[in-house]
């Protein structure tokens, strides 16, 4: 045979070796893209619930040097009060960002300590322990879903109940909840990973503790379908209890349907009977 049939050949076999080269490379590809993809969202979801009880642990430090009282939830633009876990700016459509420099939970929350009135070397590290990794639509969406598009700067909300509670059936709130009041702490959400964040707290209704239902004295304090809980951890969301555990939870198992929304719509939520997720957050309700 002559030496240019053999070269001839030989280059022939080496491009079917370099296609299949090629093709197991594209196999192996395949399968290592999806693994890689799992392997960073696991990533972001541990460091997002890192975050979680770093604000757990802050929250209890600030009631044992407050006779066992929690920090209490901002509203809406509210500043200036000196129970306030954290103080909101006021955007729109009341939708608010966090303050970072003002509150009584930044001197519990900073690894060195540094008070909230020297906030410089701190707010960067505040912003990040408030923001979960994998919260990261651009814009970032507002409640429910809705077309309000915002730059907000948070993605974790208090329970309402950390703020105001309703006493004896009718409207009367009170400011600071202790620990020791708390129901069956390990069934309460106390810090929330909301889907769709827009204030600093989050509501799900208002349980009547005899009954178990909800309390219809006054309906407007009942239900909120702006509060959902994420799903962005394929599918779960971290929800921090009141004490001190943070749970990688379905949604779907306290009453929220939010698979079959259409993000960046008016579509919201169906949680107005959702008794379920508002048991979770009631911290009074013995069950």
């Amino acid at each position: 045979m002559s030496s240019r049939h053999t070269s001839a050949r030989r280059c022939a076999f080496t491009m079917v070796e370099m296609l299949v080269v090629i093709g197991i490379l594209s196999v192996l590809a395949s399968m290592l893209v999806p693994a890689a993809n799992r392997l960073i969202s696991l990533g972001k979801q541990t460091r997002c619930a890192s975050n979680m009880r770093q604000l757990s642990a802050a929250i209890f430090a600030y009631a044992a040097d407050h006779d066992g009282f929690f920090p209490a939830a901002p509203g809406d633009g509210e500043s200036g009060a000196k129970w306030l876990a954290y103080w909101m700016l006021p955007f729109n459509d009341g939708c608010s960002q966090i303050d970072y420099e003002h509150g009584q939970l930044w001197q519990y929350l900073d690894r060195n300590g540094a008070a909230s009135n020297n906030p410089q070397l701190t707010t960067s590290a505040r912003y990040q322990i408030f923001n979960c990794p994998a919260d990261d639509d651009n814009p970032r969406l507002s409640a429910s879903g809705g077309n309000s598009l915002w730059p907000r700067n948070f993605t974790y909300s208090f329970n309402l109940e950390l703020r105001q509670r309703p006493v004896g059936g009718v409207v009367g709130w009170r400011y600071g909840v202790r620990l020791t009041e708390v129901a069956r702490p390990n069934r309460k959400i106390m810090t929330v990973e909301e889907q769709w964040p827009n204030d600093g707290y989050a509501v799900l209704g208002w349980v009547d503790e005899t009954s178990g239902g909800f309390n219809t004295t006054n309906p407007v304090l009942n239900r909120c379908t702006a509060d959902v809980l994420s799903a962005r951890h394929n599918g779960l969301g971290n929800q921090g209890f009141a004490d001190g555990h943070v749970e990688a939870l379905d949604p779907r198992t306290l009453g929220f349907d939010i698979f079959n929304l259409q993000f960046g719509t008016t579509s919201g939520p169906t949680n107005t009977s959702n008794l379920v997720g508002a048991r979770a957050l009631d911290l009074f309700y013995n069950q």
